[in-house]
């Protein structure tokens, strides 16, 4: 529990990111890093899996270099197709930990596909590497598409 007035693990987290990725860490622009801080809240807040903030902070906060991608697909296999987009906009080379925050229209009831996810990702890593994931709803996205963000370090 946190005391009051102190802030949560995700705002903490967050505060890490804007500090360890410059805007220009994504070669597809400033919006991603601001699309990226939406999902890491929006997971947080509506979660249907939890992530570990504080694993989060401990292994980021003295990150190298982290990359960051975000892909949308839609049609058959679309989370899986969106965390390979994102994974090759973030420079498609390995890494020793990273992130992936899944995204899908409100009511989706196939939990499968954000695991396709994370295992199309985790396919370029390590076995024991350190990979986070996380899903939630998101009202902004089409009824037959999958927002997937990534954060490599």
């Amino acid at each position: 529990m946190q005391p009051e007035g102190s802030p949560s693990a995700s705002s903490d987290f967050a505060a890490v990111i804007r500090r360890a990725l410059p805007v220009s860490c994504s070669s597809q622009g400033p919006g991603v890093r601001t699309q990226f801080l939406r999902d890491l809240a929006g997971s947080s807040r509506y979660q249907q899996r939890a992530i570990d903030m504080v694993d989060l902070d401990v292994v980021f906060r003295n990150a190298q270099s982290p990359r960051l991608g975000v892909a949308t697909a839609s049609g058959e296999q679309r989370a899986a197709t969106a965390a390979m987009q994102a994974f090759l906009a973030a420079g498609g080379r390995r890494a020793q930990y990273g992130l992936l925050i899944a995204a899908f229209p409100p009511g989706y009831k196939r939990y499968i596909e954000p695991k396709l996810a994370f295992n199309a990702l985790r396919g370029n890593w390590d076995p024991d590497v350190f990979l986070e994931w996380g899903f939630y709803e998101d009202e902004r996205l089409a009824s037959d598409a999958a927002r997937v963000s990534v954060l490599l370090g």
